[in-house]
Order: C-alpha cells, then sequence, then structure tokens
C-alpha cells in the first residue's frame, strides 16, 4: 500500500507502509494527493474504500482540533 503525498512533473512521489518514499512514473490517471494505492497484476490501482477512510479520518481530527481549540479560546 502507498498513499501519494504528491504529484510532481508526472511523478507520484508516495510514502509506503514502512515510511519508504517511492517515485511513481505509472499510476492512475485520476490519482491525487492522499489517494491509497495497491498494487495489482494491472499495475497500481486507486483503493477509494481505503482512501475514503483515511480521509475521513484526517477530517475528523480536524474537527477535533478546531473544536479544542473553540473551548480554549472561550475560556
Amino acid at each position: 500500500m502507498l498513499i501519494i503525498d504528491h504529484i510532481e512533473s508526472g511523478i507520484a512521489v508516495c510514502e509506503g507502509e514502512n515510511g519508504k518514499t517511492w517515485f511513481l512514473r505509472k499510476y492512475p490517471a485520476d490519482a491525487k494527493e492522499g489517494d491509497v494505492l495497491i498494487e495489482t497484476e494491472e499495475g497500481f490501482q486507486i483503493d477509494a474504500a481505503e482512501t475514503e477512510k483515511r480521509r475521513q479520518q484526517a477530517l475528523s481530527r480536524v474537527r477535533r482540533i478546531r473544536s479544542r481549540r473553540q473551548e480554549d479560546q472561550q475560556e
């Protein structure tokens, strides 16, 4: 499993599960930052379910942080 950090000059810069950086020249045309990629026999594919799960987790973390900041400001 790889997560796209960013795409630069047509190369997807990804982070692997072990923290290793990967540089992919061949990746799905509709791939974007934050997408989770899995390797299949046909090449890398977007894992839509895992991508959405991680996006929701990140959104939840941001909401908790904002809520804490608002509580701190009200005190």
